[in-house]
């Protein structure tokens, strides 16, 4: 290859050409993933890859606008944007054209994203994303643990091994924070020290909150002996009220999938932009990055 050729090939950081016979590969994957779906009654929905800025910033979409690619419609003037995420379109799509429908709404989507910047662990900027949404559950921890099951037996039937679940309450720092009334500027310091995994720093920090935060850190790891530990807590309010959440979503995980690992880490709140309850991240042995996440 010429240089001139070598120009013409460069592309911008975290971007790349899917060739044969990756291309198919990846396609057969998602194919699989979505028919998995599909056999529990999620239905597909196809939100646009660029919108206005005022539907995909709305509501929990404001979570994810710092990774989001805008540019103006030559159109109607006005400003768009190109999708980080998935799952602020399909809530918005819940929330309108689908606000009639019975509930819960079993949504399962499949695109392309871009964001802004990569990850140290992940540095692909544009990838596909194919999940599912579970809306308007009656039982929020049923619903959470349906999420989970779901996503670990996709992967699993892709033939992938060793796979282990860490579970997460991404709001129950920040909560805590505010239920001990905890001023911004200290909270601030606080969550930093925690989403750094600093237990130094929080314990050296006075505040009612301290001693808490660093009984998070300490609750991370095996999901028996982690909500032990969380159970051991005095949780204010509705920390509390996650706490016990967090518990019944976890044992229902264990109970349904015994050969899954399990593992809690109820201060993780990093790359969870936009979730107030329970989150989870798959994990194989053979993946240096986590397989998905919820």
């Amino acid at each position: 290859m010429t240089k001139f050729q070598e120009k013409k090939a460069l592309l911008p950081a975290g971007l790349e050409d899917l060739l044969p016979p990756t291309a198919d590969q990846e396609e057969a994957l998602i194919r699989r993933l979505s028919d998995h779906f599909s056999k529990y009654g999620y239905q597909r929905v196809k939100p646009p890859l660029l919108e206005f800025e005022s539907g995909l910033f709305g509501g929990i979409g404001a979570a994810v606008a710092e990774q989001t690619f805008r540019l103006m419609d030559p159109v109607s003037q006005r400003m768009m944007g190109l999708r980080a995420d998935i799952t602020p379109q399909v809530s918005r799509l819940a929330a309108t054209r689908l606000r009639d429908a019975p509930r819960p709404l079993r949504l399962a989507y499949n695109g392309e994203v871009f964001r802004v910047k990569g990850r140290q662990l992940r540095p692909r900027r544009q990838f596909c994303a194919v999940g599912v949404e579970l809306i308007g559950a009656a039982k929020a921890a049923m619903a959470d643990a349906e999420v989970i099951l779901l996503a670990a037996e996709s992967i699993s039937e892709l033939g992938i091994q060793g796979l282990s679940v860490d579970i997460n309450v991404p709001s129950m720092a920040d909560m805590i924070c505010k239920e001990l009334l905890v001023s911004a500027e200290l909270s601030k310091k606080l969550l930093a020290a925690i989403n750094r995994k600093d237990a130094a720093t929080i314990t050296a920090i006075a505040s009612d909150a301290s001693k808490l935060l660093a009984g998070l850190l300490d609750a991370a790891g095996p999901a028996v002996r982690g909500l032990r530990r969380m159970d051991a807590m005095d949780l204010p309010g509705e920390a509390a009220l996650l706490n016990q959440r967090l518990s019944e979503v976890a044992n229902l995980v264990r109970e349904e999938a015994p050969d899954l690992t399990v593992t809690i880490d109820p201060a993780d709140s990093r790359g969870f932009e936009y979730h107030t309850g329970i989150s989870f991240a798959l994990f194989a042995r053979s993946a240096r990055s986590e397989l998905g996440t919820g």
